[in-house]
């Protein structure tokens, strides 16, 4: 059984064009999954390196959701965006092993 340990933290600003999480520069690789909490304003995101679009492609979140991403692949995939004009913002927490 793995056990994992926080290895940082980010405050996403996520407003009208896509943006992907900043992976701490020394977790790069040992980072297994991303703990996310919707804060502010709904959002939409995708995984798979597309930019998702407001209103119409990606998960919808909206305000206090809590969702993970696991994988490399998927992180560095992440992409969100908000859907109305309000900007949103992720509360984000990144787990992995200590290198």
């Amino acid at each position: 059984m793995a056990i994992y340990v926080s290895l940082g933290i980010q405050n996403l600003a996520v407003a009208d064009t896509a943006v992907g999480f900043t992976l701490p520069a020394a977790t790069v690789g040992t980072t297994y999954y991303a703990h996310c909490v919707v804060e502010t304003a709904s959002i939409r995101h995708t995984c798979d390196g597309t930019a998702p679009v407001a209103t119409t492609t990606g998960t919808p979140r909206n305000i206090g959701d809590v969702f993970e991403v696991w994988g490399g692949p998927d992180l560095v995939g992440f992409k969100a965006i908000r859907e109305t004009s309000t900007s949103g913002a992720l509360a984000i927490e990144y787990f992995g092993v200590k290198a």
